[in-house]
């Protein structure tokens, strides 16, 4: 399994802390660091937003860099000033944040330094610059734990997102609905099956013309058209010919991918273009969210049938069945093998 990419962003001052939280997490991550992730000729803004896209999670260290009077004389320490984090670092913290979500930032401040009431709500992670190794250690542990535990369950800016919602709510839910609507069967024009399964196939890597790859991609696979009913309209489904007797094993390949070229462009500075290196990174990315965000959608609903997510090769995700199942006429989910 690829490991996920982090950012690190810090002010030059806290370099050395930068590197200390590398080395405490390169065993887990790939690991961006903001000093050595901008481009020459290219502003820091267009970098920080390539970036932006390009990584799952990111950190941003604040320390004590600024010296500012405090107006509010409660907040003043014994010098009658406060100890704030440098202002290009707030901003790009505020950046990533927007386009990442809030589950995929942290911010880890050295305890010394104000910090502003909007910081409520947000993930912040301490470390004591008197007991430096030590304490950056606790908190790289925590960070782990966290981004494992917590990650990717916030809605962010990504394409992908919004994509893998729409394909959810208009082809995948809509199968739900009918299999407990139907009784646990898929009714279709040419049977009713018992037994139900999706397997949603993804390209292994985007090209310009994708239509013509899910085309290339279907042709790989024996399907026949099987239509169901739901909400008072036919719905097409691709079935695995495969597929007998009490047993449907519906195919789909999710099309709406198609507007990722348009959407990531948009969102990309002018100057990067499809010929560069990164662009094709970037859609890698993208395909991935979408999947990941696909198998938390289907996660989360209440009840379902099992759905696969696979690229042409590779199985992504195996997601199990979901059933309710009452006792004594109180309503339990419980998770089902395939």
């Amino acid at each position: 399994m690829n490991k996920k990419t982090v950012f690190i962003g810090s002010s030059s001052e806290a370099l050395s802390i930068v590197d200390k939280v590398e080395a405490l997490l390169s065993d887990s991550y790939e690991i961006i660091r903001w000093d050595k992730s901008f481009t020459p000729n290219k502003s820091s803004l267009d970098c920080l937003i390539e970036n932006a896209i390009k990584i799952d999670e990111a950190i941003f260290i604040g320390t004590t860099d600024d010296k500012v009077i405090a107006v509010d004389e409660k907040r003043f320490d014994r010098e009658g000033e406060l100890h704030k984090h440098r202002d290009n670092v707030v901003f790009e913290f505020g950046l990533f944040l927007g386009m990442l979500g809030r589950k995929d930032c942290i911010y880890l401040i050295d305890n010394r330094s104000d910090i502003m009431t909007d910081y409520k709500g947000i993930t912040t992670i301490f470390f004591d610059k008197d007991r430096l190794d030590e304490s950056l250690s606790s908190a790289t542990t925590q960070i782990k734990k966290y981004f494992e535990d917590y990650s990717n369950r916030d809605i962010n800016l990504f394409p992908s997102t919004f994509l893998a919602s729409a394909y959810f709510v208009n082809f995948i839910q809509p199968i739900f609905n009918h299999y407990l609507n139907k009784g646990h069967k898929i009714v279709t024009d040419k049977g009713s099956y018992k037994e139900c399964e999706i397997t949603v196939v993804l390209p292994d890597k985007i090209t310009d013309d994708l239509n013509a790859q899910f085309e290339n991609l279907k042709s790989k696979v024996d399907i026949r058209q099987e239509k169901i009913e739901y909400l008072g309209r036919s719905r097409q489904l691709s079935v695995d010919v495969s597929s007998s007797g009490n047993q449907i094993k519906i195919v789909d390949f999710p099309t709406i991918l198609v507007s990722l070229h348009h959407a990531i462009h948009s969102m990309l500075p002018d100057e990067i273009n499809k010929r560069q290196p990164c662009y094709d990174l970037i859609l890698e990315r993208e395909v991935n969210r979408f999947a990941e965000a696909l198998k938390l959608y289907i996660q989360e609903t209440p009840e379902h049938i099992p759905v696969i997510i696979k690229k042409e090769n590779e199985i992504i995700a195996d997601i199990p069945a979901k059933k309710e199942k009452k006792i004594f006429g109180i309503s339990f989910l419980r998770t089902l093998s395939n």
